[in-house]
C-alpha cells in the first residue's frame, strides 16, 4: 500500500537551499544522496490515498537528490515542483516508511493531506539563515531555549 506526501517546506533549487537540506540531514543523522535519481517507496500507487499535488502516478520514485532515514525501508525524494517553485519532499509514509514520520517530527493533519515536519523544517531555516548571513560577512551564533526553539544570532558586517 503506497500513502506518498508531500512535506509543506519551500526548498529553493539554488545551491544554498542544497546546502541547508545537507546540514538539517547531517544534524538530524540522515543520509542526504546528492545525484540519486530514485527513493525507495512502496513502488507503486494503489489508488487508496491522493498523489502529491501537482505530482502524477509516473512521478513517484524519480526525484533530483534522496535522502535515506537510518532505520526505514523507504527514503525522502527531492523533487522539483512542477510549478518550477523549488524542490518538494516526497516520501512514502505507510509501513516500511513509518520510522521517516518519526525521524523528521512530521505531522500529519486529521485527513492525512497537509504534513508539516516541524524538526526538519526548523533545522533547515536554522541552516539556511546561517549560509545567507555568512555570505554576507556575518557570524552566527545558535541560542538554543528550552521548549525546543533554535534563536539564531547573527553579529557583525562586512566593512
Amino acid at each position: 500500500m503506497s500513502h506518498l506526501v508531500d512535506i509543506k517546506l519551500n526548498i529553493g533549487t539554488d545551491a544554498d537551499s542544497i546546502a541547508a537540506v545537507k546540514q538539517a540531514c547531517k544534524e538530524m543523522g540522515l543520509i542526504f544522496k546528492e545525484g540519486q535519481k530514485t527513493y525507495r517507496w512502496y513502488g507503486r500507487s494503489v489508488g487508496d490515498y491522493p498523489l502529491p499535488q501537482g505530482f502524477t502516478e509516473e512521478d513517484l520514485g524519480k526525484c533530483d537528490h534522496a535522502i535515506e532515514v537510518p532505520g526505514a525501508g523507504y527514503d525522502i525524494g527531492l523533487a522539483r515542483r512542477k510549478d518550477g517553485k523549488g524542490y518538494a519532499l516526497l516520501f512514502d509514509f505507510w509501513g516500511q516508511g513509518r520510522p521517516i514520520l518519526e525521524k523528521l517530527g512530521v505531522a500529519l493533519s486529521a485527513d492525512g493531506k497537509s504534513v508539516k515536519s516541524t524538526r526538519f523544517s526548523q533545522l533547515y531555516g536554522v541552516a539556511k539563515a546561517e549560509i545567507t548571513a555568512r555570505k554576507l560577512g556575518h557570524s552566527t551564533q545558535r541560542q538554543h531555549l528550552k521548549n525546543g526553539t533554535i534563536n539564531v544570532l547573527i553579529t557583525g558586517s562586512r566593512l
